[in-house]
């Protein structure tokens, strides 16, 4: 059985820090356990890299977490970079098109582009479940 690729937005990466939420928990529930990995687009990494870059920000600490936590999936072979140009939200969409994956963010601009391409959405659901929207 292959692996459900799921793509992970820039505000999804933030939740283990910003809401005490454990994403990659909570996507081993949601899938019950069968294989996934997930996908990250070089524009989601950037745009963490620019909040980690903000000194004084609420979401700094969080941004350099999310960071590690990506380097330390990729090592374990459980995450994988893309490599892309362009806006995040765009490429996040072209890419869950390719590759047949689905998407997990909190951004409801992003969740209503995401539904008019039929693309799955996963979301936190009242602040602790994640849940497929």
């Amino acid at each position: 059985m292959d692996a459900q690729p799921i793509i992970l937005d820039t505000n999804f990466w933030l939740l283990p820090y910003e809401s005490r939420v454990d994403v990659i928990t909570g996507l081993q529930n949601l899938f019950e356990y069968a294989p996934f990995t997930i996908l990250v687009p070089t524009p989601v990494i950037d745009e963490l890299k620019m909040m980690a870059g903000r000194i004084g920000r609420k979401n700094t600490i969080a941004a350099k977490s999310a960071l590690s936590l990506i380097d330390k999936l990729v090592e374990q072979k459980r995450a994988e970079i893309i490599e892309e140009k362009g806006k995040a939200d765009g490429v996040i969409i072209t890419l869950a098109l390719q590759r047949g994956a689905w998407v997990a963010t909190n951004d409801k601009p992003l969740r209503f582009r995401l539904k008019d391409k039929d693309i799955k959405t996963v979301i936190l659901k009242d602040h602790h479940a994640i849940t497929l929207a």
